[in-house]
């Protein structure tokens, strides 16, 4: 559907920028609060270190990227992964803090994008702002 083009798009803007400023916050406090030796040890096991390189374009944020991720969370191994919200870019994957609802809508069936072009803009998105709107041409 061509019209869910700018939203994908919008999308991959935010999960960018909530990157980054997770990259700047972390960067700011882990070196402060993690000894070296601790960061020796997760480097060792491959766990990357909040000062450490990470992927800071939207090419990093593709299908292919996710992929592995949905495909791993598909297998035997991870039945126990449940209710949680990861980020993935590149070769980084972030456990993030549980989101609580600020609004809920609910409805006796599954929504319809019809239904949702009508009920969200009037109750969840009232007041979202949209950080880079697409300019018009």
């Amino acid at each position: 559907m061509p019209h869910f083009e700018p939203m994908k798009k919008r999308a991959m803007l935010l999960d960018w920028a909530l990157q980054r400023e997770l990259d700047k916050t972390m960067a700011e406090y882990a070196p402060k609060t993690v000894g070296s030796a601790a960061r020796d040890a997760r480097a060792k096991a491959g766990v990357a270190s909040a000062a450490g390189a990470r992927p800071t374009t939207l090419e990093h944020t593709g299908p292919e990227n996710v992929a592995p991720w949905v495909v791993y969370l598909a297998t035997d191994p991870a039945r126990h992964v449940n209710g949680k919200v990861f980020f993935v870019m590149g070769g980084l994957i972030a456990l993030l803090t549980d989101p609580a609802p600020v609004r809920t809508i609910q409805t006796e069936q599954r929504w319809t994008p019809e239904q949702l072009a009508v009920v969200f803009p009037r109750t969840l998105g009232m007041d979202l702002v949209n950080p880079a709107p697409a300019k018009l041409d």
